[in-house]
């Protein structure tokens, strides 16, 4: 006969999704006290919302929130949270680990709001371990405050293994219809939460869903389709630009702490910011720079200029100080030298990575390569092409999903 305990273990839910039409948590029944999940969605009447915003309410912390949630989900609050609920949920949840933000204007529309947001990420500081903001945006300053509260955390913590240990910032590029859309991603600002405790990041700007896009659908006329096909690909921030340059101060200062503060990091997507050849290599070297020759990053996921002799010099980049030596994987971006995504067909041969002589060239400088792709500007027009080892030796395919 079976074990009813067991049995009744069996059903225990472990995520939950509460649509919320108010910033009142529902009461949880104690078949949710073994909750790991939590995902809240926001379903609140566009009037209701604002007048919330306007007057905000006394909330207290939930008493049958289950202390064991571990990740958090916060989706669709288009306007923020009104003060102090999102403090108050923290001291709900005192085992947080992770946090994701989908589609949120997360300091809301008032300082009392973004007090009460950034009092949330103080409080669970100390335990979250991941971070996920998916076009989620904030005012200005909002995330280099952020950034700090976690850097001040990790450095009274005394733990070798407080911290964040995965980023991800992801933005669906809208570039091509809302001309602010670069300035409203806080390109600048997102260098302050790497951490040297970090053993993933990922900062990128994701293609929209091709039911989204007018790419690859009929136009009824000629120019038409070209200023479609123009539209076709993303733009990250310009090499020369601030974020960009933010970025590249980030790993300078990591590569010259004593302790080698980024030889946590194993997976970096750095593919938000445009970086010269000879800035990969040195991205590269900086988290390695207190490695034993087995530490680095193994997976590599970068924007590139694509500047006269781009290939020669990233190789010799990445042979010099060994920066490249533990790399397993290397995905690039290619980024002509102009500001337009519209790339002629004549040139996409020329910018695409196709000779088996440079593959072999970034073999050497990164030993341990299994694979290799390359798009230029991630365009699904062009499409990509991608060499992977073969015993000794290199084999390449064409990805395309139209006329290059």
């Amino acid at each position: 006969m079976a074990d009813t305990s067991e049995a009744q273990d069996q059903q225990v839910p472990l995520a939950a999704q509460i649509p919320l039409e108010s910033f009142t948590l529902p009461t949880f029944p104690p078949a949710a006290s073994h909750l790991r999940s939590l995902t809240l969605t926001s379903d609140i009447n566009l009037n209701d919302y604002q007048s919330k915003h306007l007057h905000p309410g006394t909330f207290e912390p939930s008493t049958t929130l289950p202390k064991s949630i571990t990740h958090l989900t916060l989706e669709l609050f288009s306007l923020g949270f009104p003060a102090p609920f999102l403090k108050e949920l923290a001291k709900s949840l005192p085992n947080l680990q992770s946090l994701t933000l989908f589609s949120c204007l997360i300091d809301g529309l008032d300082d009392a709001s973004r007090k009460d947001t950034l009092a949330f990420f103080k409080s669970t500081a100390s335990t979250l371990k991941e971070l996920h903001v998916v076009d989620t945006f904030a005012r200005v300053g909002f995330w280099k405050e952020v950034g700090d509260i976690f850097s001040s955390s990790n450095a009274t913590s005394g733990d070798s293994d407080a911290g964040l240990k995965v980023l991800e910032v992801s933005y669906t590029y809208r570039g091509h219809h809302e001309s602010d859309f670069l300035n409203r991603t806080a390109g600048e600002e997102w260098s302050a939460l790497i951490t040297p405790s970090l053993m993933g990041v990922s900062l990128n700007f994701a293609a929209p869903p091709e039911d989204e896009s007018d790419v690859g659908m009929q136009a009824e006329k000629p120019e038409d389709q070209e200023e479609l096909k123009a539209q076709d690909g993303i733009l990250p921030f310009a090499s020369d630009g601030r974020a960009s340059l933010a970025i590249r101060r980030k790993f300078e200062a990591l590569s010259t702490r004593k302790q080698g503060a980024g030889t946590m990091l194993k997976v970096l997507n750095l593919s938000m910011f445009a970086l010269r050849p000879a800035e990969v290599g040195e991205v590269l070297y900086a988290c390695a720079a207190a490695g034993n020759g087995d530490e680095g990053v193994v997976g590599l996921t970068v924007s590139i200029l694509l500047e006269e002799k781009w290939l020669e010099t990233l190789s010799k980049e990445l042979a010099h100080h060994d920066a490249g030596k533990a790399l397993e994987s290397l995905e690039l971006t290619g980024v002509p030298g102009d500001s337009s995504t519209e790339v002629a067909a004549e040139d996409v041969e020329k910018l695409l990575m196709k000779s088996e002589e440079g593959m072999k060239s970034l073999a050497k400088a990164c030993p341990k390569m299994e694979r290799f792709e390359m798009t230029i500007l991630k365009s699904r027009r062009i499409g990509s092409v991608v060499w992977e080892k073969e015993g000794e030796g290199w084999k390449m395919h064409r990805d395309t999903r139209g006329e290059a």
